[in-house]
């Protein structure tokens, strides 16, 4: 009771005394992932809430100054105009609860049932399945030739579940106290694979940037990139921080680990200077927390397969959403909750109300994570198959993927760039065009995720994502166990 009881808890009241109205004006700035010499066109004028006239911030087409930064254009919806009041705050927090509470309600039913007799749990299969599909909108978020959030608002909404259910998958994976090897693991299976695809990159896509700079601006040019994880490297990051944060917050009891990371969750969406890594990893602290807390192995046992009945209700939570987040009042809601911090990047274009306003933001940011959370456990829970399958085996790899993805999509675009060809809808385009370039882009990453998790990808790029030649080299033993397998690196380490 006392684990459903801390996943429960959402909320932490940021109290305020405050009588006096300030306006609280931010500077306008790019987007978290932008390079600074990377002018954004004007944002448009319209501030109206529906879904033909939200904001939209755009880096142009040809912008791309390195492998990190995979695509074409990446239009990012920017919140609405006005400055931000606390209503929507509280109306952010209660709907937080609301979750929370649905979620608690029915976890609290389930492990009231009895256990099936010889039920297996499914753990590992599911889980990875899950990181299988998850790559697919992943992939669909940087193919921005074929994706068209700057007119269907509500999919570049949609598939934003992908790194807070990975976050929260990860926190699944991790729900022990710290060993060897689970140190070894972050060294050699996270960080260290980072390094090596990042001087890889450079050395395959940047040799012409970094040919007409001098030698003391290449080698801090790559310091500073490995350092300040730009770019999608961000995530791999980001886990490693997680890992560290979660195992420090092992030492509490569960209402105070859910307390303190809403904490660090709070304080990290207001820094604006500090690396988007150190950002987003603060941000989505509680996500993870709740991965560790969350009682997998009772749960699966109670649903070990996945049942006709089982699918359509996932399907239909799924779908119920998805209408929401396409309808007026979803897309008015959601123009006003930020993606990521709501710092320099995302907070309001007009600043805040008052002081109250300012304070009690980062509900917003906890409805977020809550949300995109929630149709991370609907997919885990309804929809993943509890038996070894093709998509549990290539969801093993995901590593691969997530990483090689940038590379693979790079090469595209200069194709596309050479023969001059982007099917890249407009405001123009008719929705039955939108909606085709859609699955279109769903199809292309499908196809590209099967093929970035083939045995010949992982043969030919294993030696770096996989460096198991170097932990041989310098790693110590790992005492009363046995090593990693192989290949097993993936999104879960």
């Amino acid at each position: 009771m006392a684990r459903l009881v801390a996943l429960g808890l959402f909320l932490v009241p940021l109290a305020s005394d405050a009588t006096q109205l300030v306006s609280i004006k931010k500077p306008t700035g790019h987007q978290q992932h932008l390079k600074e010499d990377q002018s954004a066109p004007e944002v448009l004028a319209s501030r109206q809430h529906n879904a033909s006239d939200l904001p939209v911030v755009e880096v142009p087409y040809g912008k791309i100054d390195s492998f990190l930064d995979v695509g074409l254009e990446i239009d990012r919806p920017k919140l609405a105009g006005g400055c931000a009041s606390s209503g929507r705050n509280m109306e952010a927090g209660a709907a937080t609860l609301a979750l929370a509470g649905v979620w608690a309600l029915g976890l609290g039913w389930l492990l009231s049932k009895p256990a099936p007799e010889n039920a297996s749990a499914g753990r590992l299969a599911a889980l990875d399945a899950c990181k299988f599909m998850l790559m697919i909108p992943v992939i669909c978020q940087h193919t921005t030739f074929w994706f068209g959030p700057k007119v269907l608002q509500g999919t570049m909404q949609f598939v934003h579940l992908h790194t807070r259910t990975f976050c929260f998958v990860s926190g699944m994976t991790a729900q022990g106290m710290p060993t060897e090897k689970s140190i070894k693991s972050v060294v050699f299976r996270l960080i260290i694979p980072t390094i090596l695809w990042s001087f890889a990159g450079f050395a395959i896509f940047d040799r012409e940037l970094l040919g007409k700079r001098s030698e003391q601006a290449q080698l801090t040019y790559l310091f500073q990139a490995i350092l300040m994880a730009p770019g999608i490297s961000w995530y791999m990051y980001a886990l490693v921080c997680w890992r560290v944060a979660g195992w420090a917050l092992l030492s509490f009891k569960p209402l105070a680990r859910a307390s303190a990371s809403v904490l660090i969750m709070i304080m990290s969406g207001y820094i604006i200077d500090s690396p988007g890594f150190i950002r987003n990893a603060g941000i989505y602290l509680p996500i993870f927390v709740a991965g560790q807390m969350f009682p997998t192995k009772e749960v699966m046992v109670r649903i070990p397969e996945v049942t006709a009945p089982l699918f359509a209700m996932g399907i239909s939570l799924l779908v119920a959403t998805a209408c929401w987040e396409y309808s007026a009042s979803g897309l008015s809601f959601l123009a006003d909750i930020p993606f990521y911090s709501w710092g320099n990047f995302e907070g309001p274009p007009d600043g805040y109300c008052d002081f109250t306003a300012f304070s009690t933001f980062w509900l917003r940011g906890m409805f977020r994570n809550a949300l995109e959370m929630s149709k991370g456990l609907v997919l885990i829970l309804f929809l993943c198959p509890r038996a070894d399958s093709f998509l549990s085996r290539m969801g093993q790899y995901s590593l691969y993927t997530y990483l090689l993805h940038p590379w693979c999509q790079q090469l595209v675009n200069m194709g596309i760039k050479y023969y001059d060809w982007r099917p890249h809808p407009n405001a123009l385009s008719s929705l039955s065009f939108q909606w085709a370039c859609v699955f279109m882009a769903m199809g292309y990453a499908c196809c590209m995720n099967i093929f970035l998790t083939s045995f010949p990808v992982r043969t030919l790029f294993g030696p770096i994502l996989e460096p198991v030649w170097l932990e041989r080299l310098c790693g110590v033993e790992t005492k009363a166990g046995a090593a990693v397998p192989a290949g097993k690196l993936d999104m879960k380490s």
